[in-house]
C-alpha cells in the first residue's frame, strides 16, 4: 500500500508541469530513498512493521492500551530506524512545502 502511495506522489510530481525542476528531482530523489529504506525494513523487520500497523488500527478505534503500546513501539522504532524515521520526516516536509 505505501509503494503505490509513493508510485502516485512520483507519477503526479513528474506530470506536473507548474513543479520547480529542481525541486522536482529533489522530491524524487527523496521519494527513491524512503522507498529504499522501506525496501530494507521489509527484509529486516517486517513483523515489527505489521505490528505497528496492528497498533495504529487499534489505536484509531480509541483503545487506551493499543495507544500506549503504539506510543513505545514508534519510540522504539525510531531508535533502531533513524534514517527511515529522518527520510520519511524529510519527504514530509518536501511534500508539504510543494503544497501536495
Amino acid at each position: 500500500m505505501i509503494q503505490d502511495t509513493i508510485h502516485a506522489l512520483e507519477e503526479r510530481l513528474k506530470n506536473d508541469a507548474n513543479q520547480d525542476p529542481q525541486s522536482r528531482e529533489e522530491t524524487l530523489r527523496l521519494l527513491h530513498t524512503l522507498k529504499e529504506e522501506l525496501n530494507s525494513l521489509a527484509q529486516t523487520d517486517e513483523g515489527k512493521a505489521k505490528d505497528m500497523a496492528g497498533l495504529t488500527a487499534q489505536s484509531a478505534s480509541g483503545e487506551k492500551s493499543a495507544v500506549d503500546r503504539l506510543a513505545a513501539s514508534v519510540v522504539g522504532f525510531e531508535e533502531s530506524h533513524p534514517n527511515l524515521v529522518d527520510a520519511v520526516n524529510r519527504v514530509c516536509a518536501t511534500l508539504s512545502n510543494l503544497g501536495i
